[in-house]
């Protein structure tokens, strides 16, 4: 089995990816900007960041198998299934880490972490920072989409004391959380997460109009997907002091470009697109592949994604 990973990984996490698969696998790990080489050959793609759509199916005759992680956005299905490729996903696994990250997001800025943080490291020079913090206890947390990771971000959210509102494209009940039409999620929420899949009716769901019906002082969490928010409207939400603060783990543009008018302000948290990998959930995921191409050689349906 010829096997292509494409992704910007560390050495030490590359060689923990190696483990997982049988020794007799032939195994390449090649950034986006320099798989066009090893595509030739691939009999199965884990891609990250790379578009698998007819230009690249073209470049890979050999393929037959895709496997993504929750997210399959990147990959062009009616493509794939034209080319008689399988593609699965791995719905589910890494709700846990994201929930995680979601809350931490929301700690950092509730409780000024990064600035203090960065106080205490620059030493006694730098002025104390104005300590603006906030109990989360009370306020209102407003929930777009109530998948895997939205439920979990739930259960976290009540154990500190939140109130959770949920909106979902169809009707899901949990318990705790408040059903409620988006316009009113984005009037009574304190903090807004998004955890929709990226879709052609969600991409730039949060756009001017939808900004404009946040309640004044809102934190925007992002960690399912960059195109849900129409970045140059957050831009102007938050000059204009509609939005408060902005954290995410994605953007439309990835790897992030560090000249992004939204880098560099104290109310913005940035992280690169890896509230899914802590070595747990990497480890399970790199498992369910091994599953999910076992259950394929075998003729058996697990996790496709047609």
């Amino acid at each position: 089995m010829n096997l292509l990973i494409i992704g910007d990984y560390p050495v030490a996490t590359q060689a923990r990816m190696r483990v997982v698969f049988p020794a007799e696998w032939q195994l390449t790990i090649a950034a986006p900007d320099a798989c066009a080489p090893y595509l030739a050959d691939a009999e199965v793609v884990i891609p990250e960041h790379v578009l698998v759509d007819d230009a690249f199916l073209a470049q890979a005759p050999r393929l037959r198998f895709v496997q993504v992680g929750a997210g399959y956005d990147n990959v062009d299905l009616a493509a794939c299934s034209r080319r008689g490729v399988q593609v699965c996903n791995a719905a589910g696994l890494n709700a846990d880490a994201v929930a995680e990250h979601v809350m931490a997001l929301l700690l950092c800025h509730y409780k000024n972490i990064c600035p203090l943080n960065q106080f205490m490291h620059t030493g006694d020079s730098a002025p104390l920072p104005d300590y603006h913090g906030g109990e989360l206890s009370g306020r209102t947390l407003g929930l777009v989409g109530l998948g895997h990771i939205g439920r979990a971000v739930a259960v976290r959210a009540q154990a500190f004391g939140l109130r959770v509102l949920g909106w979902s494209y169809r009707l899901i009940e949990i318990p705790g959380v408040a059903p409620v039409s988006l316009s009113q999620l984005f009037a009574e929420s304190d903090i807004v997460s998004l955890h929709v899949p990226l879709k052609a009716n969600t991409r730039h769901l949060i756009d001017d109009a939808a900004l404009a019906q946040m309640k004044p002082g809102a934190l925007l969490i992002n960690t399912a997907r960059g195109a849900l928010i129409d970045e140059d409207a957050l831009v102007r939400a938050m000059d204009d002091g509609t939005v408060a603060a902005f954290a995410t783990d994605v953007m439309v543009e990835e790897p992030f470009n560090l000249s992004h008018p939204l880098v560099g302000r104290e109310n913005v948290v940035l992280t690169p697109h890896i509230a899914w990998g802590p070595r747990e959930t990497r480890a399970r995921l790199l498992n369910t592949v091994v599953e999910n191409l076992q259950a394929w050689l075998d003729g058996e349906r697990l996790n496709r994604l047609d």
